[in-house]
Parts: C-alpha cells; structure tokens; sequence
C-alpha cells in the first residue's frame, strides 16, 4: 500500500512525512508495522488499540482470546490464523508484540489513548449496571496499552473517559492527533545508532540488510549500536550482514569480530558485506570496521 500511495498522490516519500495510525484491531496494526518497519514511519498513534499481546502473561491470556474470537467471528477463519498456536508457536506472536520490539521504535515518536471506564462528554448515563461483558471495549485495551507504554520512553499515553459511545471519541482522539502529528513530521528523529530486533531469517531496517543461516525459522536476533565504526549482533548460527552505502566504492575496510581480524571491500554502491559467526542466543558478538 505504501508504494502504491507514494507513486499516485503527492506525498512525502519517506518516514519524515509517514505516520501510521488506528483504532481497535487497527491500534495493533498500526503499532505492530511500525515496530516491525521502523525506518518507514516517524510518529505513530492507537486508538483503543492493543499495542501488547505476548510480553505480560496477565495481558497475554485476554489478548489471545480476542485474537482468537476476531479470527473466527469477524473473519470466517480458524481462530489460529493469525499467527498460529499461542502454546505451540509463542515465537511468532512475540516476534509481532509491539511491546516485545519496542527497543525498535526509539526513532519513533508514539502516542497511545485508551479509556478509563468511565462516563465521558458523549456517554449517556447509564440506566442499569451494564454486564461484565461490556467493559470488553475499554478494560482489554486499556491494559494492554498501559502495560505496553511501561518500557517506552518516548510515547505520549492519553487517557480518554469514554465506555459506551466509541466513535465520537475516536473521531476526536484522531482530531487532537492530527496536530501531534505534524508536530513529529516538523521534529522527525533519526537514529544515532541503529538497532532493531527481529525473529525473521532475513530482514532489512535503515539501510542495514542481516541475513541468518540457523536452525530455528524464527528466532529473535538482534543488531544494536551500528553505524560505520562497526555493531554488535546476537542471535545464533551464521549471519551475513551488509551495511549501508556509508564508505567509498571500492574502499578497503579491516573488520574485527570478536577477537578475529580480517578485511572487507566496499562494493560499488559503498556497502561492505562481513559474515558474522554467532554463538548462542544470548552471546553478543562485537564487530569493529576501521576504514584507512
């Protein structure tokens, strides 16, 4: 979509004009691509959302059961479509959790509302005690988007009174957004250092490209403080990583890993690609790139 949206209206072809939002179900999605894809969005806002499903046990159990009863109610599908089993396949869930990548999204600035339970401006008050089940719309979202925002240290929690009368309120929580919002894109935030965290074999983020050779198809690996005077990597196996285009075209390079030195060219577009050897999951292999 994001493509398709650059090539025919007039916008902004990078994350310093790209922000990504939602409510409800969206609220997830919106704080799930932007972990995921931190390089392409600067300022991101959920509504309501559930920015949390994996990292807290206590927020994972209801959040698999809404999980579940969407897939099957709302999309005619297995309730395990989305990302599988939650016993069996816990890795792919943690590998979307917001929550669990929120290191990723240093760069970005975020912004979460959700509700307290209580009467807001366009609530009608109540006539009877509402049912135990009807606080399903605040009480879920509004744990897992307090729970979440406890590791950030950039996002901006708004609490809105709202129970029973959802779309006005979000009509104005999207409102009081746009403003914020283009508050992020005039003060956009660029990494001084990249790091990101990943359970995918392959994946690209801010110009870096890793690749692993491991047993595991999904795995959590992750590059931290990289720039042109080297990084760090965990993870296991065997990784290939290419930098940026942060050197001459055909620049020679001495890379240490570890405590082993060897050499690497630059291609032509100014890239060095080192083949990192790794060791278990929580060994972090230090490489240090000297240019002369």
């Amino acid at each position: 979509m994001v493509p398709w949206i650059d090539d025919n209206l007039s916008t902004i072809a990078n994350r310093t004009g790209r922000a990504i939002a939602g409510l409800s179900q969206g609220g997830f999605g919106s704080t799930t691509y932007a972990a995921r894809h931190p390089d392409m969005f600067s300022s991101v806002a959920s509504f309501s959302g559930a920015p949390e499903i994996a990292r807290d046990p206590e927020v994972s159990v209801g959040a698999t059961a809404v999980i579940y009863a969407t897939a099957y109610g709302l999309d005619g599908a297995q309730p395990e479509a989305m990302f599988g089993s939650r016993v069996t396949n816990g890795i792919n869930w943690e590998g979307h959790d917001p929550a669990m990548l929120i290191e990723n999204l240093r760069a970005s600035t975020l912004h979460l509302w959700t509700a307290t339970g209580a009467n807001g401006p366009y609530d009608r008050p109540p006539t009877r005690a509402a049912p135990a089940s009807s606080c399903s719309r605040t009480s879920r979202p509004r744990s897992s988007t307090t729970t979440s925002s406890r590791p950030t240290c950039r996002a901006t929690t708004t609490t809105t009174p709202t129970a029973r009368t959802p779309g006005p309120t979000w009509t104005r929580d999207l409102q009081e957004y746009v403003g914020l919002m283009m508050q992020d894109f005039a003060h956009p935030k660029t990494p001084n250092a990249v790091s990101y965290t990943s359970i995918d074999k392959r994946w690209s983020q801010w110009g870096w490209t890793a690749s692993f050779t491991r047993a595991a198809a999904q795995e959590f690996s992750a590059l931290t403080f990289a720039g042109p005077g080297g990084f760090t990597l965990q993870g296991t196996g065997t990784a290939t990583v290419t930098t940026p285009a942060s050197y001459q075209p055909g620049e020679h390079a001495t890379v240490t890993i570890g405590t082993k030195t060897t050499s690497a060219r630059a291609d032509d577009r100014g890239r060095l690609r080192i083949v990192v050897p790794l060791g278990t999951a929580t060994t972090a292999v230090p490489v240090r790139i000297g240019t002369t």
